[in-house]
């Protein structure tokens, strides 16, 4: 990924590095193609995608599925950005309007809380009007990315 394309809004430059430069080869963020992040600050991420019509249902709305695994994302990302690593222990995703596969759609992650081994955070996928399509919270259990490091 082209760091020079991704905002740094204030997170440690080497987290921020670490990030930008290992998300490409992640399996689960490069299998969504057109899928890019945007910016990335202290407990917070926005990634944008421009969705392929693979990832449709019927009548071109993205796959619910496929807006689940964007809210997982960009609520890891955001843990991330506090040098966390993370796995998701739970997730509730409350679906309130069809994504189209021709528009384009940013989803933004934050982090609500973190503790020594948990962390909570919610995101928001949005269409290209800045409407609300789906909101996501999830609980995640984390450890630090660099061990030793505060």
């Amino acid at each position: 990924m082209d760091t020079t394309k991704v905002e740094n809004r204030g997170i440690d430059q080497e987290i921020f590095d670490i990030i930008c430069t290992a998300y490409p080869d992640v399996p689960y963020f490069h299998s969504l193609e057109n899928l890019c992040m945007v910016w990335l600050g202290k407990g917070q991420a926005r990634l944008r995608m421009e969705p392929e019509l693979k990832y449709t249902t019927q009548d071109w709305r993205l796959h619910g599925g496929v807006v689940a695994t964007l809210l997982d994302i960009a609520m890891h990302a955001a843990i991330h950005t506090l040098g966390l690593l993370c796995l998701t222990l739970d997730m509730n995703i409350t679906y309130l309007s069809p994504a189209i596969s021709n528009e384009g759609l940013e989803v933004e992650g934050v982090v609500l809380k973190t503790g020594k081994t948990v962390a909570m955070a919610e995101a928001s996928l949005y269409d290209g009007q800045g409407n609300c399509l789906a909101t996501g919270r999830g609980t995640f259990t984390t450890r630090p990315a660099r061990p030793g490091k505060d």
